[in-house]
């Protein structure tokens, strides 16, 4: 069963978008509050794919990702950036840079994100 990582530290969203997964699609999903709890899971039982906020607690988005990248099989997850607010441009490109496949601001099409994800996830694309 393919997994997806949900790193977001606002709980309301962190519900809304994991019961929507486990609703909708055969994928496990796994959630984290910050970027530090989410590199642990990573190393320890590397999911398929992740969702994950720019503004976190302890390690941030992009940061996330820089050790991310750095992590030996686990630098090619794909991963969408997503943000409650508006943020300056130079995030999102520098988030670009890193590798991410998407950048959604919240609150997202959910049906958008989960076409995003089964573009990944699909036996099809495998």
């Amino acid at each position: 069963m393919k997994k997806i990582l949900l790193v977001e530290d606002d709980l309301d969203v962190q519900k809304v978008l994991s019961e929507y997964f486990l609703l909708k699609t055969p994928y496990k999903v796994y959630t984290a509050e910050d970027g530090e709890v989410a590199l642990d899971i990573v190393k320890n039982d590397p999911p398929d794919f992740i969702i994950l906020d720019v503004i976190l607690p302890k390690i941030n988005g992009l940061a996330f990702i820089r050790y991310l990248r750095k992590i030996k099989n686990a630098g090619n997850i794909p991963v969408i950036l997503m943000s409650g607010e508006m943020v300056d441009d130079g995030i999102k490109r520098e988030g670009l840079s890193l590798g991410v496949v998407d950048y959604l601001l919240k609150p997202m099409n959910l049906e958008d994100l989960l076409a995003t994800v089964n573009s990944y996830l699909s036996p099809e694309t495998q």
